[in-house]
């Protein structure tokens, strides 16, 4: 996983990325960040780090990183590919296409209210924004803090900033263009791995 861009919200949008050279080595990397199609720990996270109901969909892969790493989990990529996530099905609805108010049950929540709450919850956590949001048992862990995380990570929350290569780039800002400072997106992280 890379950072993608900072979103609108402030939150970043993370990316799958390949490894490069991947076929040349024996051992897991280190990661700067975790997904939730592909996560593979001990039973006791799902304790210890519970899974957010109030989270939506944008954001869940940031909040599982962050509170695995603070709750003393290291965060790893597979050095071979043991499977993969067809997410682009192009004849296939996605949750926000049928999750509006028009198409579900009465008294249901559409997604736009959903994701309201879900980015409220995530700008607490990421921002560490005294919103007066008490995030109980899905905030951070007491093993590291929230300043180790951006430093292993090379993330800059605050002022929207990630980081690649050793500097820190301003080039994460919402754009449409994909392209920021004439840095391609693409090329801001390398591969996800610290």
């Amino acid at each position: 996983m890379s950072p993608a861009e900072f979103a609108d919200t402030g939150l970043i949008m993370l990316r799958p990325s390949p490894i490069e050279d991947a076929q040349s080595l024996f051992c897991p990397l280190p990661a700067r960040f975790a997904s939730g199609h592909f996560l593979f720990t001990l039973g006791r996270h799902c304790e210890e780090c519970p899974y957010d109901p109030q989270l939506y969909f944008g954001g869940d892969d940031i909040s599982l990183s962050i509170r695995s790493f603070t709750h003393g989990y290291d965060l790893f990529h597979p050095h071979v590919s043991v499977l993969w996530h067809e997410y682009v099905r192009e004849r296939k609805p996605k949750h926000w296409q049928d999750h509006t108010a028009e198409k579900l049950p009465a008294g249901s929540t559409p997604w736009q209210e959903r994701e309201r709450v879900s980015r409220r919850r995530l700008r607490s956590l990421l921002l560490n924004d005294a919103l007066g949001e008490d995030l109980g048992v899905y905030g951070f862990g007491d093993v590291r803090g929230y300043a180790d995380y951006v430093e292993y990570a090379g993330v800059n929350f605050q002022d929207r900033l990630a980081q690649s290569d050793g500097e820190w780039r301003v080039g994460l800002a919402h754009s449409k263009d994909s392209a920021v400072n004439g840095v391609r997106i693409s090329n801001v992280a390398t591969a996800g791995v610290s």
